[in-house]
């Protein structure tokens, strides 16, 4: 009982406030959002108003540059959340290893790092990333391989 107390109390913390990969999440549908209404409004409202130019501009504008933002968003918002333990452990390959983690009876490496929180946060992504510029990339196409 005192060593399920003493894991309980040295499980890794959620984290507190709004993450980079919320933030980019919301930045990527506001993109969406602002692309689908500025193109609503420029062929429905504005068509006759606007110069031929200036009509073709916002039209380019809502199809390729507000959609890049949006891409863009989604994108690191992805990259942002694959950090996180739920990430790779919602892949079934992945999911005996996580469970091996949280066993508080495991011997291994990553569950006496769990134990003991010498890895507060992102357990799997602070040991299997690499470092440099393409430290994640690296460490995302090796999950995918799995």
């Amino acid at each position: 009982m005192i060593l399920l107390l003493r894991l309980q109390a040295a499980a890794p913390e959620a984290p507190h406030g709004t993450t980079f990969g919320e933030t980019l999440g919301v930045v990527a549908l506001a993109a969406i959002v602002v692309g689908i209404v500025g193109l609503l409004l420029v062929e429905f409202v504005l068509k006759r108003r606007l110069s031929q130019g200036t009509y073709r501009w916002l039209l380019l504008m809502g199809l390729l540059v507000v959609p890049a933002f949006a891409l863009l968003g989604s994108t690191g918002s992805m990259f942002a959340e694959m950090k996180t333990t739920e990430a790779c452990g919602s892949c079934h390959v992945m999911t005996p290893f996580i469970t091996d983690m949280r066993n508080p009876g495991s011997a291994s490496l990553a569950a006496r790092h769990f134990r003991t929180g010498a890895i507060p946060a992102k357990q799997c992504y602070s040991c299997h990333t690499g470092y440099g510029i393409f430290g994640t990339m690296q460490a995302k196409k090796d999950g995918l391989r799995h």
